[in-house]
């Protein structure tokens, strides 16, 4: 057998090493490429969730700025009617008690407007003073 200088040995070593990358790159393109198309496919579905969830979020603040609204003139209301009945009942306990009539009628119908209107009220979860 006769020996192979080794500078050819080299050469087809390198030779070698070159086709083996090559064919390692050629195999690995298609499972790259698969790779990216599913990362990118991914990505655009989280995109999409991203999206979604940012409209979500828009919907939903205005959702509570028309819920704070409804909110406020509720307590704006509420807010009204105690005093409507705090008038009232001072209406009742100053003004109607005092008024004549025959027998006391008017204080003691004012004595019982004024429990009935101080059940209510607590019952509302209210102080009736």
């Amino acid at each position: 057998m006769a020996e192979i200088p080794a500078d050819t040995l080299r050469a087809m070593i390198s030779d070698l090493d070159g086709y083996i990358e090559r064919r390692a790159a050629e195999l690995a393109a298609p499972i790259v490429a698969k790779a990216q198309e599913e990362a990118a496919a991914e990505v655009q579905g989280a995109r999409g969730l991203q999206q979604r969830a940012e409209d979500l979020n828009v919907e939903l603040r205005r959702m509570l700025k028309v819920r704070d609204r409804q909110v406020e003139r509720a307590r704006e209301r509420a807010e009204h009617a105690e005093a409507a009945v705090a008038r009232f009942r001072a209406f009742l306990n100053d003004d109607f008690r005092q008024w004549c009539s025959p027998h006391g009628v008017a204080a003691t119908y004012a004595e019982r407007l004024i429990e009935v209107l101080d059940r209510e009220v607590k019952a509302g979860g209210g102080d009736p003073r």
